[in-house]
C-alpha cells in the first residue's frame, strides 16, 4: 500500500490514544459503546464537493482526516477497543482523487485496534449493540446518522436478542470539557495559526488604500495564507469598511473602501484544524480622524483592562463585566450615552453599541466548545485555556446619536493563553496602539 501524507506521527498517535483513554475513564460508570461519525463529503454542485473539513470531536480523538469514517470505542472488548470504519484503499480512486489510508493504514498508522470498510458499518453494528445497554453519541451533529442509529436500536430491541440497548447519552458533553484545556501540542498549532494570521493582517494594514475594494484586502489576506501553505480559513473573513464595519458578521466583502473610512478586518488561519481569530481596525487614510480616534482609544482601553487582569482563578464573567464598565464609562464621557454609568449598565443601554460578549473559547472550532459556567457559577480560568478578548463599538445612524459618530465600527481582538502565573497574548505581534497603526499606514 502506498504511503499518504495524511498519516500522523507516533507522538500524535499517542496523544490521540490518551484522549480516547480519558473519554473511557469519564464514562466508566455507564460503560457505553461510544460511536462518533466523522464528517461526510458534501456535494457543492454537479459532481463537485465542498472542501472537506473533519468533524472536530472525531478529529480530536482520532487525527483521521478522511471523509465518511466512523469511530467506535468498545470498553467491554478485551482486544479491539478502538475500531475505525473508513473508506477502503482503492487504486482506481487514487488515480482520480488521491490516496486513502484503507484499513491497513487505519491500524498501522492511526492506531486502530481493528478497522473495517465503512460500507460494513450498519451490518456489523448490531453485533456491537447487542453487548451494551448504553451507547454514547454526539447528539445533534448528524441527524441523518442519528435517525438510522435509533432505527437500528429499535429493531434490535424488538428482536429475539436478550440484550437491550436502553440508554443513550451525549458523549459531546464529556469531549467538550476535555477540549477546554489545550495540550502543549494543541497550543503549538494554535500559535502557528495565530502567527500566520498576524502576518496576513499586517500585510493588509500596510497595503490598504482608499478606493480599493474590500475583496482586494481579502485577496491579500488569502495570498498570505496560501503562500505559507495554509489553504483553510478558520471562518469566512470579515472585511468591513465604513458602515459595513458596524455589521458584526459581514462577509460580502464587495464594497469600495472610501477615503476617511475605517476598515475592520476579522480573520484567522486554520492550521491542522486549529483556529486563530484576530480583529484589527484601522483608517484608510494615514491617520484616524478625531471621532474615530476617541472611539478607538475607548475600545483599546477596555480591551487592555480586561487582558491585564487575566490569570488562573479569575472568573470568566469578570472579563465581560470589565469591558462593559470601561465602554460604558467612555460612552457616557463622550455623551453618546445619556445619564450615569451605573444606570446605563443596569438598564443595558450600552447594548445599542456593544451587543456581543467579550470573548470565546478558541481551538478546533473558532467558537470552541466548553461551558462558561460550572454548577451555576462563572467558570474560573485555568492554565491551558485559550480564548479571545474582543470588545467593540458599533455606532449605526440614530437620531439620538450625534452624526459625527455614525458608521464607525471598531473591534480589537486578540488570542490569549492562560499560563501558570498569568497569560500570554499570542497575537501581540500585531500592532494595535494608534501610534503604531498610523506609522504603518504612513507606509502605504
Amino acid at each position: 500500500m502506498s504511503e499518504t501524507h495524511s498519516y500522523i506521527d507516533r507522538d500524535k498517535t499517542m496523544e490521540y490514544a490518551k484522549r480516547r483513554k480519558k473519554v473511557l475513564e469519564l464514562t466508566k460508570d455507564d460503560h457505553p459503546l461510544i460511536i462518533i461519525p466523522g464528517a461526510i463529503e458534501t456535494i457543492r454542485n454537479g459532481d463537485n464537493h465542498y472542501p472537506f473539513r473533519q468533524q472536530s470531536h472525531f478529529h480530536y480523538l482520532t487525527g483521521f482526516n478522511e471523509p465518511n469514517a466512523i469511530m467506535l470505542l468498545a470498553p467491554q472488548s478485551s482486544s479491539d477497543e478502538y475500531i475505525l470504519f473508513s473508506q477502503p484503499y482503492d487504486e482506481k480512486h487514487e488515480i482520480w482523487c488521491g490516496i486513502r489510508a484503507g484499513q491497513m493504514g487505519a491500524v498501522e498508522k492511526f492506531g486502530a485496534d481493528s478497522a473495517y470498510p465503512v460500507q460494513e458499518f450498519w451490518k456489523k453494528l448490531p453485533d456491537f449493540l447487542s453487548q451494551y445497554e448504553t451507547i454514547a453519541i454526539p447528539l445533534g451533529f448528524d441527524l441523518t446518522f442519528e435517525k438510522q442509529l435509533l432505527s437500528t436500536i429499535h429493531s434490535l430491541n424488538h428482536s429475539k436478542t436478550k440484550h437491550k440497548t436502553t440508554k443513550i447519552i451525549d458523549i459531546a458533553t464529556y469531549i467538550d470539557e476535555m477540549r477546554v484545556k489545550k495540550s502543549p501540542a494543541e497550543i503549538a498549532k494554535i500559535k502557528e495559526a495565530v502567527a500566520l494570521s498576524v502576518e496576513a493582517h499586517w500585510v493588509c494594514m500596510k497595503h490598504a488604500k482608499p478606493n480599493m475594494y474590500e475583496y482586494e484586502l481579502e485577496a491579500m489576506l488569502m495570498q498570505t495564507f496560501y503562500r505559507n501553505g495554509c489553504r483553510q480559513c478558520a471562518y469566512l473573513p470579515i472585511i468591513g469598511s465604513g458602515k459595513n464595519s458596524c455589521v458584526l458578521h459581514y462577509i460580502h466583502n464587495n464594497q469600495q473602501m472610501l477615503a476617511g473610512e475605517l476598515v475592520l478586518i476579522d480573520a484567522g488561519a486554520e492550521i491542522e484544524n486549529y483556529a486563530a481569530d484576530i480583529t484589527r481596525t484601522f483608517p484608510l487614510e494615514k491617520s484616524f480622524n478625531a471621532p474615530q480616534r476617541e472611539l478607538y482609544e475607548l475600545v483599546l482601553i477596555a480591551q487592555e483592562a480586561a487582558i491585564t487582569m487575566l490569570k488562573p482563578g479569575l472568573e470568566w464573567s469578570q472579563i465581560q463585566q470589565t469591558v462593559v464598565r470601561k465602554l460604558t464609562e467612555g460612552l457616557c464621557d463622550l455623551k453618546i450615552l445619556k445619564g450615569g454609568v451605573e444606570e446605563n449598565i443596569e438598564a443595558g443601554h450600552y447594548r445599542q453599541f456593544y451587543m456581543h460578549g467579550a470573548g470565546h473559547w478558541l481551538g478546533l472550532d473558532v467558537h470552541d466548545v466548553g461551558r462558561y459556567t460550572q454548577s451555576g457559577q462563572s467558570r474560573l480560568l485555568e492554565p491551558g485555556m485559550v480564548f479571545t478578548v474582543e470588545p467593540g463599538l458599533y455606532i449605526r445612524p440614530d437620531n439620538n446619536v450625534d452624526q459625527q459618530w455614525w458608521n464607525i465600527g471598531i473591534r480589537i481582538e486578540d488570542d490569549i493563553l492562560v499560563t501558570e502565573n498569568g497569560y500570554e497574548n499570542l497575537s501581540m505581534g500585531l500592532v494595535k496602539d494608534i501610534h503604531d497603526i498610523e506609522a504603518i499606514r504612513r507606509q502605504s
